[in-house]
């Protein structure tokens, strides 16, 4: 295969079949420029103004405890930036609830908006992977995200709907009738065991210069893996137009498969207590029977993989899987994206990517997408809705939980089939609204006492990363030429971190179109490090406030889910093989979704 860059009609990276004639296949894919890398373009980072020198204050307030009493007392409470400087003072719409007071029934789309499903040797494929390439995993802060994907992940169809009736697209929060939660960056890092900061994500397909080049001092800039990712690639799509994931499996992947697919679940069954038999793995890794990579392979000989790079080429192989099917799903369910390759083939190298930012970019904007589906059955909106389940499944009493795993992502102690209690449509919105405030910190780094934290370059990376999901900011996510940015504002939502709720404010709305160095210079001042900025975490104890002030103006402002009854039915995948047909969105189209979505988010 040779590979060169062409510029006609548009830049592109061109693979070229050696052998030459009527049977020759070449491959043409749009490339764009690096985020990343020695060639990636310059920016300049937003002003420090947009940090705060202190994130948090402490006042005397009349504060509504547990009991219901209302107390002075001194509290912490959480600031934000990025805000015109008044209070909020809109009264919140809810599109789904308001869209859809007329319907009586909703199917939603195959895809099931992106979640993962079984798929014939994939969780074979992980566990040999979690087994052999440990130490790089580790390295890469990555092995526990790839072991929760060991399992599938159940839900309540009347539970969803209410989360979407509930959920308010101009804040991205959910409405409890005591205030506003969210989907943290630190719910991911703690459920989904996904980084937060470090190296910015970026999917793109690379020119033949970055692909095949080297730097400055020599080195290749990118790793030989990436070069023979694109080379499977090419000849995987010699007998279809475009590679679907369990093809790639077949490919890449030589052992037998030892796990059935979990059987349909029947929808609205009530189910008392969690199952006892699961048709998902154990989550337990065991060397002695896993299967070990063969560097002689087929495979590796067909594409002239040198010796010393198939171990790192098998474990790219994998992550570009791992991320198409369930760490960052896309329109074209699946389907393998070439634009993962280099992102893929750092991380096996043990490169560190920030992921939990892209991901709860893609949550957000998902599900602002199908709040204004008018009909669900339509909708292209695709995210990994995996992590919503299991973020419901902690913060309310919708799932049986199993005391399996005491480590890693905390997702998987509600992972496998039927671990989902069943909810009446009235029910799964009682339990929604009347949320217990109590559990709200329960993820939070807890202190004995109230701790004062400076980012001065010196704090662990637990700490970095704690110091971050506290500040308000826009959270951007790059898929080739789509560009998202979505509002990230933990001072709505600020009991999740212990600290008092008081009255919010609304961040500056921040409408498309997004250029690379809008989104280049929002990620970075949403990971930026060594701010010399402080915030003091209060002290947890028992008690749990919000704001006398707070407590009046939620009441006076919120909007309760409408009371008749609305069933959806979500129809579960028999498998991946099962949705390989399904059709693609182009990015043109959803970048114009998405600034249709902002147009009516600014509207409302």
């Amino acid at each position: 295969m040779q590979i060169k860059d062409s510029e006609t009609p548009e830049q592109c990276l061109q693979l070229l079949d050696g052998k030459r004639g009527s049977s020759a296949h070449d491959l043409s894919l749009h490339t764009l420029p690096p985020a990343i890398g020695d060639l990636a373009i310059k920016i300049d980072p937003l002003a420090t103004s947009s940090h705060l020198p202190e994130w948090s204050t402490k006042s005397a307030k009349g504060v509504i405890g547990p009991s219901s009493s209302l107390i002075s007392k001194e509290v912490h409470v959480l600031l934000s930036h990025n805000h015109d400087g008044e209070q909020s003072t809109n009264k919140f719409l809810l599109p789904f609830a308001r869209t859809n007071l007329d319907k009586t029934a909703w199917d939603a789309p195959s895809s099931n908006f992106g979640e993962t499903c079984y798929t014939t040797c994939y969780w074979e494929w992980a566990e040999d992977v979690l087994s052999g390439h440990k130490k790089v995993l580790l390295d890469a802060k990555i092995y526990d995200a790839i072991h929760a994907s060991l399992f599938t992940y159940d839900y309540c169809d009347n539970t969803l709907h209410a989360f979407l009736e509930l959920w308010c697209h101009t804040t991205n929060t959910l409405h409890s009738s005591t205030g506003e939660l969210s989907i943290s960056l630190w719910d991911l890092r703690k459920l989904g065991g996904l980084p937060i900061h470090v190296t910015f994500y970026d999917e793109v397909v690379p020119s033949a210069d970055e692909l095949c080049g080297t730097s400055v001092d020599g080195k290749s800039r990118l790793p030989a893996s990436c070069i023979h990712l694109f080379s499977a690639f090419h000849k995987l799509t010699k007998r279809t137009k475009d590679v679907r994931i369990v093809d790639w499996i077949q490919f890449w992947f030589k052992g037998q498969s030892r796990y059935q697919q979990p059987p349909l679940r029947v929808s609205g069954r009530r189910i008392s207590s969690k199952p006892r038999t699961t048709h998902n793995p154990s989550g337990i890794i065991d060397n002695d029977y896993a299967f070990k990579i063969n560097n002689k392979a087929e495979q590796f000989l067909d594409l002239g993989v040198d010796e010393t790079s198939r171990d790192e080429t098998y474990l790219a192989a994998f992550l570009s899987c791992w991320i198409c099917k369930f760490l960052l799903p896309r329109h074209k369910i699946g389907h393998i994206r070439p634009s993962v390759f280099k992102v893929a083939s750092l991380m096996a190298c043990g490169q560190k990517f920030s992921l939990a930012v892209p991901v709860l970019s893609s949550i957000y904007n998902g599900l602002n997408e199908v709040v204004h589906s008018s009909k669900l059955r339509e909708s292209t909106a695709v995210f990994p809705i995996h992590y919503l389940y299991a973020w419901i499944a902690h913060y309310f009493d919708a799932y049986h939980m199993h005391g399996k795993y005491n480590y890693g992502a905390l997702m998987t102690k509600f992972g496998g089939e039927k671990m989902a209690k069943f909810f009446t449509a009235d029910e799964a919105r009682s339990l929604l609204l009347k949320m217990n405030p109590s559990i709200l910190p329960s993820l939070c780094l807890a202190q004995e006492k109230n701790c004062v934290l400076v980012d001065n370059g010196d704090l662990s990376s637990s700490w970095i990363d704690y110091f971050i999901i506290t500040r308000s900011c826009y959270l951007t996510l790059r898929l080739n030429n789509v560009h998202i940015v979505e509002p990230y504002n933990p001072c709505r939502f600020s009991r999740q971190f212990g600290f008092c709720q008081d009255v919010p404010y609304d961040l500056i709305e921040k409408l498309p179109p997004y250029s690379l160095v809008d989104i280049m210079q929002l990620w970075e001042s949403s990971t930026r490090v060594a701010t010399q900025s402080k915030i003091t975490l209060p002290a947890q104890k028992v008690s749990f406030f919000v704001a006398k002030d707070y407590h009046h103006w939620w009441s006076s402002r919120s909007n309760e889910a409408p009371k008749h009854t609305i069933k959806i039915n979500l129809k579960k995948r028999k498998s991946i093989e099962s949705c390989a047909h399904l059709a693609s969105r182009s990015d043109v189209a959803i970048h114009s979704s998405h600034e249709h979505k902002s147009t009516k988010r600014s509207s409302s």
